[in-house]
């Protein structure tokens, strides 16, 4: 059973009321050979090998695609999109300055964006059986905002 937690967030509208939002608690990450194991479970006639193979073969599809430009949908799953950004050496340029324009040399894949696909979102709300986790509180300082500014 799924377990969810409360929070407290500080008001980013200027009030020094505090706003709550819920989290989802994460028991443990699942690693691959245990999601293996999870599908071959289910009912499915094909090998643990074979279904560790497809994993590392869309692994690998989409680090190949993704690096030439592309995004990729997976049906049931999301689309993934490869964000770039400066290399740690690098400064930003601007749009009207002087400065030396960067080039391709100058910039790398930083990050690789998800969006879910909204099927899989209302699958796993189905699957999902919440229960209160408890509280998790802003730690009070006895500084005023001014203060800590």
């Amino acid at each position: 059973m799924a377990k969810y937690i409360k929070q407290e967030m500080p008001n980013l509208n200027g009030t020094d009321e505090p706003q709550v939002y819920y989290r989802l608690k994460t028991d443990r990450n699942i690693s691959s050979k245990e999601f293996v194991e999870h599908i071959s479970r289910k009912g499915s006639v094909t090998d643990r090998a074979e279904i560790e193979g497809a994993i590392m073969r869309i692994a690998d599809g989409l680090a190949e695609l993704l690096g030439n430009g592309y995004s990729v949908t997976i049906d049931g799953v999301g689309v993934f999109k490869a964000g770039i950004g400066l290399k740690a050496d690098k400064e930003m340029d601007t749009f009207d300055g002087d400065d030396t324009k960067r080039n391709a040399r100058s910039l790398r894949l930083t990050g690789i964006n998800y969006r879910t696909d909204k099927e899989l979102i209302k699958k796993a709300n189905r699957h999902c059986k919440l229960e209160r986790a408890g509280e998790s509180r802003l730690h009070h300082t006895p500084y005023s905002k001014e203060e800590r500014w």
